[in-house]
């Protein structure tokens, strides 16, 4: 007679069916990035600006964001398959070489997380925007804080975004520079009220931590933003602002005395018959800039990250592809459109 199965016997092999189904639905999820911004401390105090944050998730590792005011926003963890899913998520400012004592863990679903971070203290380093006021009595000298070690300027940082003068969509044809000290760019040309490609790799290390400011050379003018030049390699997001541009002034030609030329009598000729012609322009379709403000609601926030993760990692005739969340408009909607989006999120 075949023996029954004994309750040890069932209980196994519903935990091994309940495993095999939770693996497989891990594996069938769709991997979307999480997104992090919070407070930043070193040894207590907050962060100096300028300072490269990472996270890194075994042998991947973020796009980089930039320290402000004690803070960093908008650090997006995407990386490239299931294989990181449930992986362990760690923070990292590599220039200093010291890591974050909060971790988290990778879940694969399109999130936003206020997370503080605190780093240990580093030697001869300064605090941020938040001086910490020093006690009465006798003058004690201050540190100086000791600048973070020189990265090679190659290869370069790369600006894209959109271009407006005057508050309109800067028209087609314009040259734009970037400038940082005596270096400057190669220049890029404006589309469609755009910019893209714009590469800044300053010929030395002695470039690093100086201001970048862009420019138009025909007219003069430089754009409200300027950011500090951090080396790369990096591709930035960077909508840029100028003023209204000066009208050009026209330059009078010279006049020269009148030459007295013998006219020769001429010859009459039956005059010419001309048949005018009616020449109509061909109307050009100019596609108007992406917005980060998606569902046109007038405001970039959860709605426009929703509709944007909805249509992430897909391509120009990928049944999930939404023209609208492919904001540089190069066909593909990935971490670039979500950096675009994160710039304008909820201003």
């Amino acid at each position: 007679m075949r023996p029954k199965a004994g309750p040890a016997f069932l209980l196994t092999a519903i935990v091994v069916a309940l495993v095999a189904t939770f693996s497989s639905a891990a594996l069938a999820q769709e991997i979307s990035p999480t997104i992090y911004s919070g407070s930043v401390t070193i040894g207590g105090n907050p962060a100096l600006d300028g300072l490269a944050l990472v996270a890194r998730i075994n042998d991947y590792e973020s796009e980089s964001v930039v320290t402000k005011n004690g803070r960093y926003s908008f650090l997006i963890v995407a990386p490239p398959s299931g294989d990181y899913f449930i992986e362990t998520i760690t923070f990292h400012i590599p220039e200093l070489e010291i890591q974050a004592h909060e971790t988290d863990v990778f879940r694969g679903s399109t999130a936003q997380f206020e997370k503080a971070l605190t780093f240990p203290a580093v030697d001869g380093l300064g605090s941020g925007p938040t001086p910490t006021p020093a006690p009465t009595g006798a003058a004690t000298p201050t540190p100086v804080p000791t600048q973070p070690a020189a990265q090679p300027s190659s290869p370069p940082v790369v600006y894209f975004g959109n271009v407006t003068v005057n508050g309109q969509p800067a028209p087609d044809g314009h040259v734009i520079v970037a400038r940082v000290d005596d270096y400057e760019s190669q220049p890029v040309t404006t589309t469609n009220g755009t910019y893209a490609r714009l590469a800044v790799s300053p010929p030395s290390a002695s470039y690093l931590f100086k201001n970048t400011t862009f420019h138009i050379p025909a007219f003069g003018v430089q754009a409200l933003e300027t950011v500090l030049f951090l080396g790369g390699p990096a591709e930035r997001p960077l909508n840029l602002t100028f003023p209204a541009l000066p009208e050009p002034t026209p330059t009078p030609l010279p006049t020269a005395p009148p030459t007295q030329v013998p006219v020769p009598t001429p010859t009459p000729a039956p005059p010419p018959t001309v048949t005018p012609t009616r020449v109509s322009p061909t109307p050009t379709t100019v596609r108007p800039p992406a917005t980060p403000d998606i569902n046109g609601d007038g405001s970039v926030n959860g709605r426009d990250l929703a509709l944007l993760s909805a249509a992430y990692a897909t391509d120009t005739g990928d049944r999930n592809y939404d023209r609208r969340a492919d904001l540089n408009n190069d066909g593909l909607v990935d971490y670039r459109d979500l950096a675009i989006l994160g710039a304008r999120y909820e201003r």
